[in-house]
């Protein structure tokens, strides 16, 4: 808006200018200083004047430089509001993106934790009945505990992604009803 109003005020600089100007004043006649100025304060005497002035700059090369200036200073200002607002949009399309990628890793996570636990259960019951080893339970307990860590890992990121979504959307003053006074 300042930008505006600069622009606005130095082309206005470009123009020609139209003045009114007036004069009021008492003027003392008389023979010599002391009885001119004894009438001069009487009020007998008052001498008026008016008057318009145009005038229009030839060239005005200083008004036209600032002028241009701030032309180009608004210009300036519309491109950077553009390139900050494309810069908006794009952070929230990739916030977005990221959400969704690391919502099909936590269902992908998942799976693979429940198939690790059906694993592990089916080799306990053969442990059981005596058609597996120790080692191998061991080896299938392992697998679950790193199918958990990678679940619980996705659904870290997970909430990470949409805290920086509600970053990028500013939204997270509005999600927790804060109020900045």
């Amino acid at each position: 808006m300042d930008l505006a109003i600069n622009k606005q005020f130095a082309r206005n600089q470009l123009l020609p200018t139209l003045s009114f100007q007036g004069t009021m004043g008492l003027t003392g006649l008389g023979g010599d200083y002391g009885e001119s100025f004894t009438r001069n304060f009487s009020g007998n005497f008052y001498n008026y004047g008016a008057g318009l002035l145009f005038s229009y700059p030839l060239g005005n090369r200083s008004a036209v430089s600032t002028y241009t200036k701030r032309q180009l200073e608004a210009k300036n200002a519309e491109i950077s509001l553009a390139s900050i607002r494309h810069q908006i949009i794009r952070g929230v399309r990739e916030a977005v993106r990221r959400v969704q990628t690391d919502f099909k890793r936590i269902e992908t996570t998942r799976s693979a934790r429940i198939l690790a636990e059906k694993q592990l259960q089916a080799e306990q019951e053969r442990l059981r009945v005596g058609l597996s080893a120790t080692r191998f339970v061991l080896d299938f307990q392992r697998d679950l505990a790193t199918a958990q860590g990678n679940e619980l890992r996705a659904i870290i990121d997970y909430n990470k992604s949409l805290s920086n979504l509600a970053c990028h959307k500013a939204t997270t003053l509005d999600r927790y009803h804060l109020e900045l006074s």
